[in-house]
């Protein structure tokens, strides 16, 4: 089943069939599906999960601006406020995904790894990582998403 938000209409229209079709509750079919991006946080702690969040576009948006992918919660904080930021991050955290049911990684947030900073690409996307540090795989892969 493909599903096209493009259209108006068409995603929420196309759900409101299938439930139908499947017999769901009245209840179920009238979920509303708010997109979703998964972000990765990488932790200096020595006991790191690695664990999985889902995002709001919005929440997603005020923790990576302009086309990153890639942010140091330091720099968030900095750039937010620590209110703001602090707000942000309360909605993230109660949104845990397992890594074998997320569908992809949009974005990765950093805690205590300063000292990757100055390893990080400047703009802050994971496409502009510099070519010795990433195989030719992923410098060819890279330079077609620039």
């Amino acid at each position: 089943m493909q599903l096209s938000p493009a259209r108006p209409g068409g995603l929420e229209q196309r759900l409101s069939s299938h439930a139908n079709q499947l017999r769901l509750s009245p209840c179920m079919s009238s979920v509303k599906l708010r997109p979703t991006k998964n972000i990765q946080i990488i932790d200096g702690a020595e006991n790191a999960t690695f664990s999985v969040f889902q995002a709001t576009e919005e929440e997603f948006a005020a923790i990576f601006p302009a086309g990153r992918d890639v942010e140091l919660v330091e720099d968030l904080i900095e750039r937010l406020g620590k209110k703001a930021a602090g707000s942000v991050l309360a909605q993230l955290w109660s949104r845990p995904v397992l890594k074998r049911d997320a569908l992809g990684i949009h974005g990765t947030l950093f805690y205590d790894n300063q000292h990757r900073r100055p390893h990080m690409p400047l703009s802050k996307r994971e496409v502009d990582w510099d070519d010795g540090s990433v195989n030719q795989a992923q410098r060819d892969l890279f330079a077609r998403h620039r």
